[in-house]
């Protein structure tokens, strides 16, 4: 079973901001800068797809004030403005969300991140870091997000998987980044979870298995879900006891003196 993922200092990343974070977007490259949360919404019906930015800066996901406070932790979006229905046609849609750090060289591999959509209660399948740096950030997901995003927040776009094409150029046929034996896509109205792969082992080795984990806390993997149009994040906190209130500690008083005045009369009566 994969562990879930430790929560990061919230000290180090207080001044990160937190889901739905809004602003003017960027054309983002994995290969250069972090990369925010995406979400990609395929109609296999019609074979169109959207993809959008979802403007949730990637180290929100891994802050313990955010997605994986110890506490639990919620939030939404709305996808597509609310026009999945219009732009996307009648049929049983299936949803995917990415987002992606390259915190070292790429040739380096140890730290590079990439994180995927899984349908919850699935098994991330093991993955080796040249699957990860070579294959899903730089042959796929890089030029992806430079040639056929652009600096836009949205694209709509047909093609033969949950990926939109763009005037640039077709969408990614290979399905999730491309990747042999990791197809993470689900059902719309059914939940997702995050993993989050991580490259480590030797450096600069390509053959060495990254590691995997949840984004989520010590109760559990956080849980996200596409009904409708609105996308929703979950993450339930860490149990503690509930307080009593001042009566019930006066009725224990109470009783623990009743108590005590019970012995003291049996005593005096056994003497």
């Amino acid at each position: 079973m994969m562990n879930v993922r430790k929560a990061v200092s919230a000290t180090l990343l207080a001044g990160v901001a937190l889901a739905g974070a809004s602003g003017a977007f960027a054309a983002q490259n994995p290969a250069s800068q972090q990369v925010d949360l995406y979400v990609a919404v395929w109609n296999p019906t019609t074979s169109t797809s959207i993809v959008q930015d979802l403007g949730t800066q990637f180290n929100s996901l891994e802050s313990a004030t955010g997605f994986e406070n110890p506490n639990g932790f919620s939030t939404s979006w709305t996808v597509d403005n609310g026009n999945l229905a219009t732009d996307l046609g009648s049929g049983t849609y299936e949803y995917t969300l990415f987002a992606a750090d390259d915190v070292s060289t790429t040739t380096n591999y140890i730290g590079v991140q990439l994180l995927m959509g899984i349908a919850q209660g699935s098994s991330a399948p093991t993955l080796t870091n040249g699957s990860v740096v070579d294959t899903g950030l730089l042959h796929i997901l890089a030029p992806y997000l430079t040639n056929q995003m652009g600096s836009a927040s949205l694209l709509k776009g047909t093609g033969t998987s949950y990926w939109a094409s763009s005037p640039n150029g077709p969408g990614n046929a290979n399905g999730s980044f491309g990747i042999q034996g990791y197809n993470g896509q689900q059902t719309i109205g059914g939940n997702e979870n995050l993993v989050a792969y991580v490259g480590g082992g030797t450096a600069d080795s390509a053959a060495d298995n990254s590691t995997h984990s949840l984004i989520g806390n010590a109760s559990g993997a956080g849980v996200f879900n596409l009904t409708g149009s609105s996308l929703t994040y979950s993450l339930t906190g860490g149990t503690t006891g509930v307080p009593l209130p001042a009566a019930a500690w006066l009725l224990i008083s109470g009783l623990l003196g009743l108590g005590a005045v019970g012995r003291r009369r049996d005593a005096n009566v056994a003497a």
